[in-house]
């Protein structure tokens, strides 16, 4: 792998857990990091919100914290499973796409 190596957030959301287990959202990281360490990369930042649907508006702490990384430099790539798991919207799409 030639460039700067994958230092990389690993974000898994679901909008509805019923059952409070996070079983979704851990298949999701299992698979994140699967993918990661087959790309050479390192997950250095893991984060999840479980049971928070996309359309209430609601803050989510995980991808706060992951955005916040990605302003601080922390990271240079964000893992997830689908991309319709980190931006819930257009408006989120462009802001996140314009910060990186």
């Amino acid at each position: 792998m030639t460039g700067k190596p994958l230092q990389a957030a690993a974000y898994a959301r679901i909008s509805d857990d019923r059952q409070g287990e996070a079983l979704g959202v851990k298949r999701q990281m299992a698979d994140i990091r699967d993918l990661v360490a087959r790309r050479g990369g390192t997950v250095v930042l893991e984060q999840t919100d479980n049971d928070m649907e996309a359309s209430t508006g609601k803050t989510r702490p995980g991808y706060a914290a992951v955005m916040a990384a990605v302003e601080r430099g922390d990271i240079n790539v964000i893992c997830v499973w689908q991309t319709s798991r980190l931006w819930r919207n257009r408006r989120e799409r462009a802001e996140g796409i314009e910060l990186l």
